[in-house]
């Protein structure tokens, strides 16, 4: 009975897996996901079934941090703990991009390369736990970029050596105004009076309190 379960429950995953591939033929998408060294066309639309549209997000970074995979800072006063991931956002996002580093990472020079940086480096030096995540968020961010531009893995791009072309940098900035509010971009901060917006009084200290006695009100501290 536990062998013929087994069976049962593997090819439900075949037929499983070949659902997910087809959603991403028919969306354009496996030739550009499957260029990226080490990740399947599987690994790929798990990450995809969890985001979702990579276009409603504004940038790479912003995909990072709905998998909360960016990094937080352990630190109060005088005390300074290990940097830990966020692990806010999607925890099913988080362990898709989990799963698809870490067989990646065994056909991926960049990825491996950069594993191979961040656990040897002389100045903060990552533990190997620590090292994988990053990598995740890396492909995170340049799956976002090839989703989103629908361009090809480019190695020089992933590893450093180069830039994106004017074209591409521009595209991704139209695309972070469009998605701001009012249209501007986010990376410009926007400052609004609130209480003039809502037209509500500037609150009261909070040294002070309101003393009432029969039809006054006094100020009372």
């Amino acid at each position: 009975m536990v062998i013929q379960d087994w069976h049962r429950a593997r090819a439900r995953l075949v037929d499983t897996e070949a659902l997910m591939v087809a959603v991403l033929d028919k969306l354009g998408l496996t030739e550009l996901v499957c260029s990226v060294p080490g990740l399947s066309a599987v690994g790929a639309a798990a990450i995809l079934a969890e985001t979702g549209d990579l276009n409603r997000f504004g940038s790479p970074r912003s995909v990072v941090k709905h998998a909360g995979l960016c990094p937080r800072d352990n630190a109060s006063g005088h005390h300074q703990d290990k940097t830990t991931i966020s692990g806010r956002g999607r925890p099913q996002l988080r362990l898709a991009a989990w799963r698809a580093v870490w067989a990646a990472m065994l056909n991926n020079s960049i990825l491996k390369g950069r594993f191979t940086h961040l656990t040897t480096r002389q100045d903060n030096k990552l533990a190997a736990q620590q090292a994988r995540a990053a990598c995740a968020a890396a492909l995170l961010r340049r799956l976002h970029v090839i989703v989103t531009q629908r361009v090809p893995w480019n190695p020089a791009i992933a590893a450093g050596e180069t830039t994106a072309a004017p074209q591409t940098r521009a595209a991704e900035a139209t695309t972070r105004r469009r998605q701001a509010p009012g249209g501007a971009s986010p990376d410009v901060p926007r400052r609004t009076n609130l209480a003039h917006e809502h037209e509500q009084p500037h609150p009261v200290p909070h040294q002070a309190r309101l003393h009432t006695v029969g039809n006054r009100t006094r100020l009372k501290r």
